[in-house]
């Protein structure tokens, strides 16, 4: 499947859950911890990076019913992240 097969695929099924989504990403999660690390690794950014810790590697050890990752709160201070906006 083509890169934007796969954008196209991701964007019409999204709404709601998918199996054959949910089947991938748990796949890519199962086979990190056969390699022994923790989850797959994973990347969080929180732009702009001008400070130490506005990069954070973690660890993906699954998915939420929205595909939305779930963070520690102890993180959030090094990405200087905060709750404003949120209902």
């Amino acid at each position: 499947m083509s890169y934007n097969d796969a954008y196209e695929y991701l964007d019409e099924h999204t709404k709601e859950r998918d199996p054959i989504i949910e089947s991938i990403i748990n796949g890519l999660i199962e086979s990190a911890k056969r390699e022994g690390k923790r989850g797959l690794p994973m990347i969080i950014n929180r732009n702009p990076t001008i400070n130490f810790g506005g990069i954070v590697g973690v660890y993906c050890v699954g998915i939420s019913s929205g595909y939305t990752m779930s963070i520690s709160l102890q993180i959030i201070t090094g990405l200087a992240a905060d709750f404003d906006g949120v209902a």
